[in-house]
């Protein structure tokens, strides 16, 4: 589970109008999994993704929308304690933004809903983007069991997202200004290993 603050211009704004989570839900909270293996005594590889999601309805339109982030991770770390890890992780990352929009009368709505788009689409459909980015963490692990950790950590998240880059019905359109760069974020962990 994880926590960041982006700015989601001209989207969650639009959205308030359909019924759905609360603001902390469906903006910051970033839910997810990670799996890892040693690659040598002070250091791991391994594979996380976290998402952002939303999704909401109103009379005739139902909505969703999430944000996914998949990091590649190489972490090293320390023991000053046989219960205590101190650790720092680098991961490039590969990430996919999706605005599904579910309506009898799609091109008005999308115009409606997330922004005037211009978008001439018939059909209910959705919109996608795929971006890359990098992340630095640092953390602090304490085993509880030989098995069983909690791990924190914070850090920062730099992605190239560019608004001019979705999607829709295979061709590019303009979609919603999301500032999701040089964002901090701040994660909690339950570690189970065998």
């Amino acid at each position: 589970m994880g926590w960041y603050q982006p700015e989601l211009t001209g989207l969650d704004t639009s959205l308030e109008s359909l019924a759905g989570g609360s603001e902390i839900i469906r903006k910051n909270l970033l839910l997810g999994y990670s799996f890892s293996i040693p690659l040598f005594p002070s250091a791991r590889i391994g594979y996380a993704q976290s998402g952002s999601y939303f999704s909401g309805a109103s009379d005739t339109t139902r909505f969703s929308r999430k944000l996914i982030y998949r990091m590649f991770v190489l972490e090293t770390y320390f023991r000053p304690m046989r219960r205590l890890e101190l650790n720092f992780a680098l991961a490039p990352m590969w990430n996919s933004a999706v605005i599904k929009l579910d309506t009898k009368n799609t091109k008005s709505v999308w115009d409606a809903q997330i922004g005037n788009y211009r978008i001439d689409v018939q059909a209910p459909e959705k919109m996608s983007n795929n971006f890359f980015g990098f992340t630095s963490l640092i953390g602090i692990r304490y085993y509880i069991l030989s098995w069983f950790a909690v791990d924190v950590k914070t850090g920062f998240m730099s992605t190239n997202y560019k608004a001019a880059n979705w999607k829709l019905d295979g061709k590019r359109i303009s979609g919603p200004v999301l500032k999701i760069d040089e964002e901090p974020i701040f994660s909690m962990q339950l570690i189970f290993s065998w």
